[in-house]
């Protein structure tokens, strides 16, 4: 249970249950308790609009769920010409507030969400599954792992060939949601301050885009992630080029972040500077520049539970604006998954992530097809009206 939910539990419940037991002791009907009870229960609501969009979900059903049973024990004792014992009322009086006080939060949290679709993501990097939905354990790296040594030294590498894109990493990683999130909020900057191909900013900057909260631990995540960044050279398979207005596939590496400097201020050690100038790769940056990119929404990616969602998340953008209603699964896979894994499992993930995307307003409605031997083959889904209407000013390109 979320904290806030708790502290409510505690502090605030008991209060408005004493309070509802004085409007029915002036006769008030239950309608007439509740409607004076508004500002208290909007009060609590907005208390819990930074909660988690799932938590809250998953309690308004639980509560919901006891105050139905309640009210059913309560109907059944007055038709039987039998009092409402006063524990099983406060249990019901609790059960109401909150389950009111949260439904109130979901919908100001979804009204809020809408209003905050600014994050910019290259459509290539969502093609290709730059960011993977989760690093891969040592042992599986392992097999990726090279050594050049005219090149780098003794110092391995990470090198790995997909369906849609080819990359490695000098520091021995794979990009992870995380680095995903850092990126978004680079690009998010970047459109702040007028789409320069180098944007210089402080790490703070970062993090209030990424919507955390800045520390001395979140700086260091930060600085290593734009360090792995920066560290990772791409081929993308399918790239789509705003010159030619058309898709070829690259032949050699380059970086999505062509240079990264560390500016040092006075009395800042050697690795743990706070300003950063960041400069777009040109193919990214004349992509960007060109509006190929879509707008994802900070808070939703943050709190989408799993990497399988977040990735589905951007593919789902991405083929809204496009006009497209339909996804297959095994192309998601091959992004979201470096090695093939259990396909049937990852499939019912796939099923649980656009749940969640449901949950949060993304999508109104999602189907499930088969094809052949095959019972999870295709996703059809219809987006939210509001998504459509935050991308509308970008170029439906591929």
């Amino acid at each position: 249970m979320a904290q806030k939910i708790q502290d409510i539990l505690t502090n605030d419940i008991p209060f408005l249950v004493n309070r509802k037991k004085n409007f029915k002791s002036n006769d008030m009907s239950e309608d007439e308790i509740m409607r004076a009870m508004d500002s208290d229960i909007s009060r609590l609501a907005k208390s819990l609009i930074r909660c988690n969009l799932h938590e809250l979900k998953s309690m308004f059903e639980k509560i919901s769920k006891q105050e139905t049973e309640l009210l059913r024990e309560s109907f059944n004792l007055q038709s039987s010409k039998k009092a409402v014992p006063d524990e099983t009322y406060i249990e019901l009086s609790k059960a109401q507030i909150l389950a009111s006080a949260i439904g109130q939060a979901i919908t100001l949290k979804r009204e809020l969400n809408r209003q905050s679709s600014d994050h910019p993501l290259d459509n290539n990097i969502i093609t290709g599954g730059l960011f993977v939905a989760a690093s891969p354990k040592p042992k599986t790296l392992k097999k990726y792992e090279k050594i050049d040594v005219d090149t780098f030294g003794s110092r391995s590498y990470i090198e790995i060939d997909r369906k849609k894109i080819a990359y490695k990493n000098t520091r021995g990683v794979v990009l992870s949601q995380y680095d995903g999130r850092v990126f978004l909020s680079v690009t998010k900057n970047w459109l702040l301050q007028g789409r320069p191909q180098t944007v210089e900013l402080e790490l703070k900057d970062i993090a209030r885009e990424m919507n955390t909260t800045p520390s001395g631990g979140e700086y260091k995540t930060i600085r290593n992630s734009l360090d792995n960044i920066f560290a990772t050279e791409i081929i993308m398979k399918e790239y789509y080029d705003p010159e030619i207005d058309g898709i070829y596939s690259t032949k050699d590496f380059f970086h999505i972040v062509s240079n990264l400097r560390w500016i040092a201020r006075t009395q800042e050690e050697d690795g743990k500077e706070r300003k950063v100038s960041i400069t777009f790769h040109d193919r990214i940056y004349n992509n960007m520049l060109a509006g190929n990119y879509v707008f994802l929404n900070m808070i939703i990616y943050t709190e989408l539970p799993t990497a399988f969602a977040k990735i589905c998340y951007q593919h789902i953008i991405k083929a809204a604006v496009n006009n497209v209603r339909t996804l297959d699964i095994d192309d998601l896979l091959d992004i979201i998954q470096i090695d093939t894994g259990n396909r049937a499992r990852a499939a019912q993930d796939v099923q649980l992530a656009l749940t969640y995307l449901q949950d949060q307003d993304v999508i109104t409605s999602f189907q499930i097809r088969a094809q052949g031997a095959k019972k999870q083959k295709f996703v059809d889904f219809e987006p939210s009206n509001w998504i459509l209407q935050q991308n509308k000013t970008t170029l439906f390109l591929s």
